[in-house]
């Protein structure tokens, strides 16, 4: 009887699990989304998913592989779930600090072009490759719809720095910090010199807001210039004047020699690549380039600056209100090798050194905001709160500005002026106790009245007995 009764469990339970087969069946696949990225149309990307959704579990997401949880090591927990949680909740500063260089090292092999329309609800790892470009790695999620029949896309913005700042015709605009060094390439085509003619070959190249690195020793004062078509080299050292460089070529790559077929025009119609290097120094960073007095192309660079917006953490139903007297340094970095920015009395980046170099001039909010000017729009700064506004408690946790935080800049004219900003929150301080307030004295004054009382009493309850 006891056999017939576990034969009969079984089979039930076989039941009921094709019922649940049949009926996953009948509601479909499991959905599939997109994740478009973008900013990186010339970049090969990769793709690997790292979390995806399982009903089984507490979050209802778990990790793919055991590569993919030791992705999230450096969250907090013990537990898988408990990790998945601490994602969730970190922001986007702690989440950089959190997976350090494991996004880096995760082996990534998949590609796609543009748009990868094959995507799972999860978490998805990209990194992208590209000619003179360094991306970080990127996070994407495709997360449910709201009424779970169906998911939401996803769209990253690539994140990525030049790996060279060249400065070429037909090249774009590119950001950097004051005191940047940027090394500039030129390419200008070789004239053709016709028979018995001399022909001019002379560069002009002009910066603003900038100047030109100059070499010590025994080319002191001037700037080093490199020209190159393949194999062929030859180096210049230049004076600027008036914060130009006039580089006459004509000389080495406009050759005019008909006793020998192999030398005559022999770089004729070939592109030549000048090399220099100029230090920005100011918000925008114009390159100017002319052949013979014939204007050519206009390459610019620019700086941005970095805004910091102090509020309190208002009571429920009122609006935060600004304030005065925060005072600010920033870093680039947040870890023990973190780089501390120095700003002169404006505000504006002069270098990098050490947090007590900073204090020396931090920011301090006027109206609840405090600017420095000079940094790069595609870095990642933080924002450290070293001394509260009056009344307040002070902030340990740093605030960053990410990619997704500038903005264009509303002072500027040129919308290639970017302002990253951020903003922190400060909450009042503790009342501490204190004595002699207007209940303390109360009760003194009543225990003094009770004591005297008891003293008179006992006077005349003695005195009666005396009698």
């Amino acid at each position: 009887m006891k056999g017939f009764k576990r034969i009969l469990a079984l089979a039930t339970t076989l039941v009921m699990a094709l019922g649940m087969t049949i009926t996953a069946s009948a509601e479909g696949t499991v959905p599939k989304g997109t994740i478009t990225v973008t900013g990186a149309e010339n970049a090969t990307l990769y793709i690997r998913q790292v979390v995806k959704a399982d009903t089984t579990t507490k979050t209802g997401w778990s990790f793919v592989d055991a590569a993919s949880e030791e992705l999230f090591a450096g969250f907090a927990g013990d537990t898988a779930q408990a990790k998945i949680e601490d994602y969730k909740t970190s922001s986007e500063a702690d989440r950089v600090v959190k997976f350090g260089n494991k996004l880096e090292a995760l082996s990534v092999t998949e590609q796609f072009t543009g748009t990868y329309t094959n995507a799972e609800p999860g978490l998805y790892v990209i990194k992208a490759t590209e000619e003179g470009f360094t991306y970080s790695p990127m996070i994407a999620a495709i997360n449910y719809n709201d009424d779970l029949d169906g998911v939401k896309n996803a769209v990253v913005k690539a994140k990525k720095t030049p790996t060279t700042i060249n400065k070429t015709y037909g090249e774009g605009d590119e950001y950097v910090e004051l005191g940047k060094e940027i090394p500039y390439s030129v390419e200008v085509v070789v004239p053709y010199s016709p028979m018995g003619s001399t022909t001019a070959f002379v560069v002009t190249d002009t910066l603003t807001g900038g100047e030109y690195k100059l070499e010590t020793g025994e080319n002191a004062d001037k700037t080093k210039v490199v020209a190159t078509i393949g194999n062929d080299s030859k180096t210049y050292y230049i004076a600027p004047s008036n914060n130009s460089l006039t580089i006459d070529l004509a000389a080495d790559w406009v050759i005019n020699d008909p006793t020998d077929s192999t030398r005559d025009n022999k770089y004729a119609n070939a592109t030549l690549t000048l090399t220099y290097t100029a230090i920005a120094t100011g918000s925008a960073i114009s390159n100017d380039v002319n052949v013979n007095n014939t204007t050519g192309k206009t390459v610019k660079s620019y700086t941005s600056k970095l805004q910091i917006m102090k509020t309190n953490v208002p009571a429920e139903g009122e609006e935060p209100e600004l304030l005065n007297g925060a005072k600010f340094v920033i870093k680039d970095g947040i870890d023990e090798n973190a780089k501390y920015a120095i700003l002169d009395a404006e505000g504006k980046l002069t270098g990098w050194g050490t947090l007590a170099e900073a204090k020396v001039n931090p920011l301090t909010t006027a109206g609840g905001i405090a600017i420095a000017s000079g940094f790069d729009k595609d870095k990642t700064y933080w924002f450290e709160e070293i001394e509260a506004p009056q009344g307040y408690s002070l902030n340990l946790n740093p605030v960053a500005v990410t990619s997704d935080s500038w903005i264009d800049d509303p002072d500027e004219e040129d919308a290639k002026f970017m302002i990253g900003t951020a903003i922190m929150s400060d909450t009042t301080l503790i009342t501490l106790p204190f004595t002699g307030g207007s209940g303390t004295v109360a009760f003194t004054v009543f225990g003094i009245l009770f004591m005297s009382a008891a003293a008179g009493l006992f006077y005349a309850n003695k005195k009666k007995s005396a009698k």
